[in-house]
């Protein structure tokens, strides 16, 4: 059985596109209250965009959180790669 190809996914800014973005919900967090978070549809960010927390990335089969502090790197293949801020 031979390894699987995954498809890489097209490269972009630091900065996700603007059609990524689908509003701001305001979402309360210990510590630091209630926080104005930016909605991302999870298909549209790109290969190597950053997206800092407070951020929810919503997709049909589950919903990630990136609490203030966090940050959430989109690699190669489209997966999520979380890095934890101050806890």
């Amino acid at each position: 059985m031979g390894k699987p190809q995954f498809p890489e996914i097209a490269r972009g800014e630091k900065e996700p596109p603007a059609n990524a973005r689908r509003g701001v919900r305001k979402i309360s967090f210990e510590g630091a209250g209630a926080v104005d978070a930016i909605v991302y549809d999870r298909p549209r960010p790109l290969y190597g965009n950053i997206i800092a927390g407070p951020a929810i990335i919503e997709e049909v089969t589950s919903t990630t959180v990136a609490e203030p502090d966090d940050k959430v790197a989109v690699n190669e293949f489209g997966h999520l790669i979380m890095t934890f801020g101050r806890r």
